[in-house]
């Protein structure tokens, strides 16, 4: 599992433009990182400001040498279930990259993008489906269950695609999901 600059900038860069996002013109912009990890995806989105979620911040900011957490603007060490108040109503773009399959409540998490997001935000959320729930992954998640909580939560589906898988293996593709605050 290479970690080395170049090397993950390279990786990360291919999928950020195999989704359709292109690193430039995120000026100004607030994009919230749910499940941001040791090292934040969302660095290649260039003069955007960072608010990275992530249940084992502390524990990564203090034994994993390579991260880069410190350049998130901002840093939550909490789960995606839980609501963080100064996220309401701020995120331009909010992005999960394979973290929504490995919690607890899918419909909290699901609750608190809709939140985040301004009225005219984006959320790319993209995770493996799961069929029987194991230690890693807890819940049971497919493009039926995920759509109908999505619709619960006042989100609407602009684009899906099932590709990919982030653990090696055999199993079900990743599933990926642009959403937006549905129309009223």
């Amino acid at each position: 599992n290479d970690r080395s600059e170049p090397y993950w900038e390279k990786l990360n860069a291919e999928l950020w433009q195999r989704f359709g996002f292109d690193a430039d013109g995120w000026e100004d912009q607030f994009i919230i990182d749910i499940g941001a990890g040791s090292r934040l995806r969302t660095l290649y989105f260039e003069g955007a400001s960072i608010a990275a979620v992530e249940p084992l911040a502390d524990q990564f900011i203090a034994e994993v040498e390579w991260n880069d957490l410190d350049q998130a603007t901002e840093v939550y060490a909490v789960p995606a279930e839980e609501e963080i108040t100064a996220l309401v109503g701020r995120g331009d773009l909010v992005v999960s990259i394979n973290a929504l399959d490995h919690g607890f409540n899918f419909e909290e998490a699901i609750q608190n993008v809709r939140k985040y997001l301004k009225p005219e935000g984006l959320a790319f959320l993209s995770f493996d489906q799961h069929h029987t729930p194991d230690d890693m992954h807890p819940l049971v998640l497919n493009d039926t269950i995920v759509r109908d909580v999505v619709e619960r939560c006042d989100l609407s589906v602009e684009k899906f695609t099932e590709e990919g898988r982030y653990h090696g293996g055999p199993g079900p593709q990743a599933l990926n999901y642009w959403l937006r605050v549905a129309p009223r």
